[in-house]
């Protein structure tokens, strides 16, 4: 089996298994958000946030660090997880401690820190998700079925005990028990499939783990500041209500870096193992960014149509005031896309310092943001935020790009433009023939979706011809 064939067998693992864990996750989210309103979805959406901000601290990347040593040595794949198992679990006792201390000092109301120290529970379930040992293995199903299970107990279990405002308790618990209960499966699996899996506290072992995974870790750490403190200072400085109201926006930013992650985590193994050759890292960045651009890029342009829509028949009436914040939020989500098809190829290519320090300013600066705008604009000031942090990012990690691969791939991001634009004037022109003779309804997203999805297929069928031969067909 080919480097390309095995990426696109894992590739099609992980798209059914995310479609099938989103498509529960945002009815999760949309039942959560009706029986809680915007309130209680704000202190849910605030304690996430800010135990995000925890959680990249207490595994300091080092699922990345293990995928990179797993594939490029697999029969010592059970020595490696053991010691990041080890140390995960040392840094989340700390990390636990810590924020305990932090929950006690917040002007908080006492369900809220109640909220909180539940949803601090889901440090200790993440020290033992293997997804990089079986990534890392090439192995994708496994991590597809870990998050079906979760996304459908945790759906299960809101139909079944979240009702009112008064179940908010149960809603923060169900999703750290669900992890609890697959990642304790897989666990048990992976026991039996991996050679000396256990926990190993060798100090020496772990000097060599964070001296690699400390750079990628602060890069980590600052994507998480960006993704996350626009709801944790949101929930510091306005109304639980402002921040519901975010965090929904923030739920469909969520969506679209799906398809974006079931390229990056396939690809990353062969980025690695192709480091060293410079007409390997061209190709196969190449191929990495039309995969980025052409399946997850799409999902974007046609969410910034229909903002407002999608809100409304998603979360309800009262979350629709949040239109103009996820469009933002969408353009925001462009300029990801970019970042995404210069920045992973650079960690896995042994940039992680570089691109340490790129996101490192890029996250300073989306808090200064964040202080100097939410005061007056609010969850809008706090979109603009990421908008403007991101596209910083990406100048700094396009730079270094093109250095180590003398291109920015310039002509594939025109011509997956250009097929967006044709999709996206094709909805307008029906739009503008029917005018108000579509009822704005889920059947006016499912119609325009479709138009939307043939005229692109097509386009991309034409102007990508050569590229997806190849992508699509490896053994010829």
């Amino acid at each position: 089996m080919t480097i390309t064939s095995t990426i696109l067998r894992n590739i099609k693992l992980l798209t059914a298994a995310q479609i099938i864990a989103s498509v529960a996750g945002l009815f999760s989210s949309a039942l959560l958000a009706r029986a809680l309103g915007a309130e209680g979805f704000g202190i849910i959406g605030f304690g996430a946030a800010f135990l995000s901000l925890l959680g990249v601290a207490a595994s300091l990347s080092t699922d990345m660090y293990g995928t990179r040593e797993i594939a490029r040595n697999p029969n010592e794949a059970g020595s490696v997880a053991s010691a990041i198992i080890g140390l995960r679990f040392t840094l989340s006792v700390i990390a636990f401690v810590f924020f305990v201390g932090i929950v006690f000092l917040l002007d908080r109301t006492s369900q809220e820190k109640t909220v909180l120290l539940i949803q601090a529970g889901g440090i200790f379930v993440s020290v033992f998700v293997l997804d990089f040992v079986f990534q890392g293995l090439e192995r994708m199903g496994i991590n597809g079925l870990r998050q079906i299970s979760i996304a459908f107990i945790t759906l299960l279990c809101v139909v079944l005990f979240v009702h009112s405002p008064d179940d908010i308790l149960r809603a923060a618990l169900i999703p750290v028990w669900a992890g609890a209960l697959a990642g304790g499966v897989v666990w048990i699996y992976a026991r039996r499939q991996v050679a000396g899996l256990g926990l190993s506290f060798s100090t020496e072992r772990w000097r060599q783990i964070l001296a690699v995974s400390v750079p990628m870790a602060v890069s980590g750490i600052m994507h998480t500041i960006i993704f996350n403190t626009d709801a944790v200072m949101l929930g510091l400085m306005s109304t639980n209500e402002q921040t519901g109201l975010y965090v929904s926006a923030f739920k469909i930013v969520g969506l679209t870096l799906i398809p974006a992650g079931l390229i990056m985590t396939p690809f990353f193994p062969s980025l690695a193992a192709g480091w060293k050759e410079p007409q390997m890292r061209f190709d196969r960045s190449k191929t990495f960014a039309i995969s980025v651009l052409i399946v997850s890029l799409p999902l974007v342009i046609f969410i910034a149509l229909f903002p407002e829509l999608i809100l409304r028949v998603l979360f309800g009436e009262a979350f629709a005031e949040a239109a103009p914040t996820l469009l933002i939020l969408m353009a925001s989500m462009a300029v990801m896309h970019l970042r995404v098809i210069y920045g992973n190829p650079l960690i896995a290519w042994n940039e992680e310092r570089f691109y340490m320090f790129a996101t490192l300013f890029g996250a300073v600066l989306n808090v200064l943001l964040n202080y100097l705008l939410i005061p007056d604009y609010g969850i809008l000031g706090a979109a603009y935020a990421s908008l403007i942090s991101q596209a910083v990012i990406l100048l700094g990690v396009a730079y270094r790009f093109k250095i180590l691969t003398s291109t920015f791939h310039l002509d594939v991001i025109v011509r997956a433009v250009l097929c967006m634009i044709v999709a996206a004037a094709s909805v307008w022109v029906l739009a503008l023939s029917f005018g108000q003779s579509f009822s704005q309804s889920i059947m006016t997203l499912v119609i325009n979706g479709a138009v939307f999805g043939v005229i692109y297929l097509a386009a991309i069928a034409l102007v990508f011809r050569p590229n997806l031969r190849q992508i699509l067909n490896p053994e010829k």
